[in-house]
């Protein structure tokens, strides 16, 4: 199966078209072009409108988060830093686990 949105479906689901009707296709293209490499990299056997649902919680999770910012936190006396990356987005929007029943588990020759 593949990824079978048009980048207008992309931006009306995740509500990124614009007042008159367009789309921002220099910003949204890479995004939309990037959750469907992953997604259907991560489960290539998942039917077309999971890895639809899957690109629209993942691509639409990346225009809202921070732009690789290092954030630091104090939590009781310990100082934590962390970043975010496509990993943690890819699970943090919820399309890892809509994909799971689907994914393609590698395993290779061991020695």
């Amino acid at each position: 199966m593949a990824v079978t949105l048009t980048l207008q479906q992309f931006a009306e689901r995740i509500g990124e078209v614009l007042a008159d009707g367009t789309v921002d296709t220099a910003r949204l293209q890479p995004i939309l072009d990037a959750a469907t490499a992953i997604v259907e990299d991560e489960a290539p056997n998942a039917p077309e409108t999971v890895q639809n649902a899957a690109v629209v919680r993942f691509g639409g999770f990346l225009p809202q988060s921070a732009p690789s910012a290092i954030v630091e936190e104090e939590i009781g006396a310990k100082r934590v830093q962390y970043q975010f990356n496509l990993a943690s987005g890819f699970y943090a929007s919820g399309a890892k686990a809509l994909l799971s029943r689907w994914k393609h588990r590698r395993a290779g020759v061991a020695g």
